[in-house]
């Protein structure tokens, strides 16, 4: 769910984005460059605490509320991030 809280929650902002994993990775150069990215932001100690470089691909993005799963925007927004 990627959400911007504003008051009460009909004045929220946001989508729910489902995702499936597509590749898992314990070891090896994607964990690595993960590892050297967050230690940038986040510092050494928060990136030797990563365990896996996780990759998802996006299977649909729906409304926080309301609409039906598929309609309008939401829709074809999920079938340019496919793209």
């Amino acid at each position: 769910m990627i959400l911007e809280q504003a008051g009460a929650p009909p004045g929220w902002k946001g989508v729910r984005v489902y995702v499936k994993m597509t590749e898992y990775q314990t070891s090896g150069e994607k964990l690595e460059t993960m590892k050297k990215a967050i230690a940038q932001k986040a510092g050494e100690e928060t990136a030797k605490s990563m365990h896996a470089a996780l990759t998802f691909e996006v299977q649909a993005v729906r409304p926080l509320m309301g609409r039906r799963p598929g309609v309008g925007e939401v829709h074809l927004a999920a079938q340019r991030l496919r793209a």
